[in-house]
């Protein structure tokens, strides 16, 4: 498999110059011209290693360092820094966030490479050293995890259908709600590692008619559970739309459940959806606790707001994965919301 590097550097023909060579020699490469667009590139690309200028306008070099050391699912990524100035009045500062390595333009691409080959042998070393579990990189832990699960559910099923006794019934439903959460759980982290290693597979052919699936989710919390009273208002246009069925049926869910989850049982949730400039926008609508525009800007992996007072269960990995899934087929996830009085959540999807 190929190095990932990110490239962040504003100087367009440099940029080119250095795409060019490092992509002749073997790497995989994506650039920037400043440190706010790198930043939006790492919400759904994980380079092995992030080659970044100094001076930079909107976002430069220091401010891209700190937001890298400062982000749980980054700080360990090797950083480099391309300068021009002498590195003792230039890089103090770079020192004390934790630079790993520089190097003075002009440079030679020979410099440059191995730098990048020993910063990411001694990166590996550590990670190795440091890793008990990596399940993104083991398919085999995956299907040993898996295969029990899909066992219990499969078993409680039978039971269900089978029993004719309303006590055991009830404790067969309390089973198999507990399995299904602990196979979303899993689910939702080994996704979350495939995504953050570039090893998520992403159908970018795939098409699927929107309606039967947004039904097939409803029919799961409403019909199929007793764990949701609301009522539903559809107001949708059915449309084939370019993303795969798994992976909008996880993004639905998880929209749905939010809206559900954070609003009274008696509340109705608002779902509308229709077709527009060639891509379809769905809107899911709810009058529950609603987010301040802090939390917002705050969502992220394993993130959860107010669990003292609001009972959540999950990681807070649904959110941050849907939104995650929708950019990677090219759509967009806003959100909406008005802490007390309800929270709307939009998604835009290219159409087939």
């Amino acid at each position: 498999m190929r190095t990932k590097i990110l490239l962040v550097e504003d100087e367009q023909q440099i940029r080119e110059t250095i795409c060019e060579l490092l992509l002749l020699n073997n790497f995989d490469i994506v650039s920037e011209e400043d440190g706010c667009k790198a930043m939006q590139i790492l919400d759904r690309w994980k380079p092995d290693i992030i080659i970044s200028d100094i001076m930079m306008p909107n976002c430069n070099g220091y401010e891209l360092l700190k937001n890298i050391r400062n982000n749980p699912k980054f700080n360990q990524i090797p950083f480099v820094f391309l300068t021009a100035k002498k590195p003792e009045t230039d890089l103090l500062e770079a020192n004390k966030l934790g630079i790993d390595a520089y190097i003075t333009k002009p440079f030679k691409i020979e410099e440059l490479i191995t730098i990048i080959e020993t910063k990411l042998k001694r990166y590996k070393e550590l990670k190795n050293q440091s890793d008990v579990l990596d399940i993104h990189f083991d398919d085999f832990i995956i299907h040993e995890i898996n295969t029990p699960l899909y066992g219990i559910l499969g078993s409680i099923n039978f039971l269900q259908e089978s029993s004719t006794n309303p006590e055991k019934t009830d404790y067969f439903n309390a089973i198999k709600t507990s399995a299904e959460s602990l196979n979303r759980t899993l689910t939702h982290i080994i996704n979350y590692q495939k995504l953050s290693a570039n090893h998520y597979y992403i159908a970018s052919n795939a098409t699927i008619e929107i309606a039967p699936c947004l039904n097939e989710c409803l029919e799961k919390l409403l019909y199929n559970s007793k764990k949701y009273k609301n009522s539903v208002a559809l107001e949708i246009e059915n449309a084939t739309v370019n993303i795969a069925r798994k992976d909008l049926l996880l993004v639905l869910f998880e929209i749905l459940d939010n809206a559900m989850k954070f609003s009274d049982s008696q509340s109705e949730i608002k779902i509308i959806g229709k077709e527009k400039n060639n891509f379809y926008f769905l809107k899911v609508i709810d009058s529950g606790i609603g987010m301040s525009e802090k939390q917002i800007k705050q969502i992220g992996p394993f993130i959860q707001f107010n669990r003292d007072v609001h009972e959540q269960k999950g990681i807070g990995l649904g959110l941050f994965l849907s939104k995650t899934l929708i950019e990677n087929y090219n759509g967009k996830l806003k959100i909406f919301s008005v802490e007390g009085k309800g929270t709307e959540v939009e998604i835009s999807i290219p159409i087939a």
